[in-house]
């Protein structure tokens, strides 16, 4: 149970590298979600062949089948997210994405009829409740940003189905036979978006090389990749909730990198994240035993 809560929140902290990134690429916001999308595909492909060999007769048509619906909704989550994230602040954007924890229960019962127990309900209400002050604060402070954590919410909501649809679709063998599969979906579904959308002037692509690597391979390779593998073996509403401390991680890297410096509200949130998140992994620890 350990090695999985260390796996966990070391998705975590790939995962918040990912605002960090966007904000470093000057790439167009659909064109930068494929590229990410394709690096990831591509630096995967060795562990799906490796792993397909290994269970030849135990994936087959029905696997792959599971992993589009997750694909076309991971695309139109990070697309979203990345025109969000160039219009509010790392720290919000990396927080209001990750508010899984609000919605996901309804995904959970509606998809595979599992609940969320007292301890994890009170550790999610405890954590979500600084929420509404960096909404708020927004509001007051200027319009752009405020619009661009209400796409941040919608993203959200693909995420959190694309989320959901990880702990039901946990028949493929390995995590990795899951992935690959959903990835290259959903590279395929930003593709003509990202053909469609107009090509950014004099954009130096040597410049720009670091921070999609970057973006396919931590935050989506590692941090994807843990969370896919920490829901098959946790409690969704408490994986949910400690990949909200996520938030946490970016806004300390967007301080450091980009001088953002975040307002009383954010350092609020995160007490009362904190302590959410150990409320809910402690309950969710009792209902497992």
């Amino acid at each position: 149970m350990v090695r999985h809560y260390l796996i966990l929140f070391g998705g975590v902290a790939a995962c918040a590298t990912a605002a960090n990134l966007v904000k470093a690429s000057h790439v167009e916001p659909v064109r930068l979600a494929a590229a990410r999308l394709v690096v990831a595909a591509l630096a995967l492909l060795p562990l799906f062949v490796r792993d397909l060999r290994a269970n030849r007769g135990r994936f087959g048509p029905a696997d792959l089948k599971a992993s589009i619906g997750p694909g076309v909704l991971l695309a139109l989550h990070f697309m979203t997210w990345i025109v969000a994230v160039r219009m509010t602040s790392i720290a919000n954007a990396s927080l209001l994405v990750n508010l899984t924890p609000a919605i996901l229960p309804f995904f959970s019962w509606a998809l595979s009829r599992e609940k969320v127990s007292r301890g994890e309900l009170a550790g999610t209400v405890l954590g979500l409740s600084g929420v509404g002050l960096l909404v708020a604060s927004d509001f007051r402070i200027r319009w752009e940003s405020f619009v661009g954590d209400m796409i941040c919410l919608l993203s959200m909501v693909f995420f959190s189905w694309y989320f959901a649809l990880g702990r039901v679709n946990r028949r493929a063998p390995t995590v990795w036979l899951y992935l690959v599969p959903l990835y290259v979906v959903a590279a395929l579904v930003c593709a003509p978006f990202a053909l469609l959308q107009p090509q950014t002037p004099g954009l130096d692509w040597s410049r720009e090389i670091l921070p999609v690597l970057g973006l396919g391979l931590i935050p989506t390779v590692l941090g994807h990749g843990a969370l896919n593998y920490s829901v098959r073996h946790l409690r969704p509403q408490s994986a949910s909730l400690a990949n909200l401390t996520q938030f946490i991680f970016a806004g300390a890297m967007a301080w450091a990198f980009f001088g953002e410096v975040p307002l009383w509200e954010f350092y609020l949130a995160s007490v009362l994240l904190i302590a959410g998140a150990a409320v809910a992994i402690r309950a969710a620890g009792r209902e497992t035993r």
